[in-house]
C-alpha cells in the first residue's frame, strides 16, 4: 500500500489498515465493500494548510469512523448480506522521510502515481483502499465515505 505509506512518510506514528469483514449470508459470493478515509490529523503535508484551515483537521477520520459503525450496525441487526469495510489510517505530517510534491509513487494496483498535492491524501488513501476490496477481497460494489473538504469547497463554493 504505497500510497498509504507515502501519506504516513512524514509521521512518527506507522499507518495502520483496518479490515473488518460480516458474512451475513455465507452461500452468497456477493460482496459490498467500504472504504473510509482515517487521517487522523490532516496538516497538508508539504502542502501545508494555513492556521485557519488546520481547525478540525482532526476529523478528517469521519469516513473511517462512518465505516467502522456501519459494521458495528450490521452486527447487532444481523441483516442477510456480506460487507468487507476497510479504513486506512495515518496523520498528514511534516518531518525528515516526508512525501515530497512531485514523488512518484507506487499503488496497491501496481499503478504508479505522481504527487502534485500533499494535501491530496485522502484519495490516496482511498485508492489504496478501494484497490484493496476489488482486488483482494472481490466486493461486487463499492462504497467510499471520506471529507473531501478542500476539494469540496473549490468545486462548489462555500
Amino acid at each position: 500500500m504505497g500510497l498509504l505509506l507515502a501519506v504516513n512518510a512524514g509521521s512518527n506514528k506507522e499507518a495502520r489498515f483496518i479490515i473488518i469483514e460480516y458474512l451475513g449470508n455465507p452461500s452468497s459470493k456477493e460482496k459490498l465493500g467500504l472504504v473510509g478515509k482515517g487521517i487522523t490529523f490532516d496538516s497538508g503535508g508539504y502542502s501545508l494548510k494555513s492556521s485557519d484551515f488546520m481547525i478540525n483537521m482532526k476529523f478528517d477520520m469521519s469516513g473511517a469512523a462512518v465505516v467502522t459503525g456501519v459494521m458495528y450496525g450490521l452486527s447487532c441487526l444481523k441483516p442477510n448480506i456480506n460487507v468487507i469495510a476497510v479504513a486506512g489510517l495515518t496523520d498528514n505530517r511534516i518531518g525528515q522521510n516526508a512525501t515530497l510534491v512531485e514523488s512518484v509513487v507506487k499503488s496497491l494496483s501496481g499503478k504508479y502515481v505522481e504527487i502534485g498535492d500533499t494535501d491530496a491524501e485522502g484519495r490516496l488513501v482511498l485508492a489504496d483502499g478501494i484497490s484493496y476490496l476489488v482486488e483482494k477481497a472481490n466486493v461486487d460494489k463499492v462504497i467510499s465515505v471520506a471529507t473531501l473538504t478542500g476539494s469540496c469547497r473549490r468545486t462548489l463554493g462555500e
